[in-house]
């Protein structure tokens, strides 16, 4: 399996505490894979016309009330980039997170106990909460950066998300197939 997800080439892959913790049991690691207990994790990611400052929130969120972190989220709406948050809490600490920070995140991708939504917008943040065990995969299209970053997520104007269900008549991969038979 740590093979497979070896071999995909993802910009970004952030891992859940429960996911390190099982990891470090059996002395398997990942390369690449981001995620801390008690640290905010900033990637920075250029695409063609910006730019987009991935924040991989600490696994424990009383590390939030640091003066660093605080000082830390609000350095990043001073830049150009987009900024998504990803957040290991769950619906309720993360609904404190953005009542607590409205103005960090342009998009919040949760996960999590609670509640689950394909999109909500939350002061100037649109918050996912996505379905649990991948089923489901959802787009965001992003239509006006700059409106997004100055107005805030405004459903239909702004942004726009899609949520595909995964289902069972979608091919493997062959190449992951391989990997994981061991071939």
């Amino acid at each position: 399996m740590v093979s497979a997800f070896d071999h995909m080439d993802y910009t970004l892959k952030a891992i859940s505490y429960e996911e390190a913790y099982y990891l470090k049991k059996y002395h398997i690691s990942l390369k690449g894979w981001l995620g801390s207990a008690d640290r905010v994790i900033i990637k920075k990611v250029p695409l063609k016309h910006t730019s987009v400052e991935f924040v991989i929130l600490p696994w424990d969120c009383s590390h939030l009330a640091d003066k660093e972190v605080q000082k830390l989220f609000s350095s990043l709406r001073k830049g150009p980039s987009l900024v998504v948050g990803l957040s290991p809490y769950g619906y309720a600490e993360e609904q404190d997170l953005l009542e607590k920070y409205p103005d960090v995140f342009d998009l919040l991708l949760g996960s999590g106990r609670g509640l689950i939504f394909s999109a909500r917008v939350a002061g100037r943040t649109l918050w996912i909460r996505p379905m649990s065990q991948g089923k489901a995969l959802y787009l965001i299209h992003i239509k006006d950066v700059e409106g997004l970053r100055s107005q805030g997520a405004i459903l239909g104007d702004s942004i726009s998300v899609e949520r595909r269900f995964i289902t069972h008549n979608i091919a493997p991969d062959p190449q992951i197939v391989s990997i994981l038979e061991g071939k």
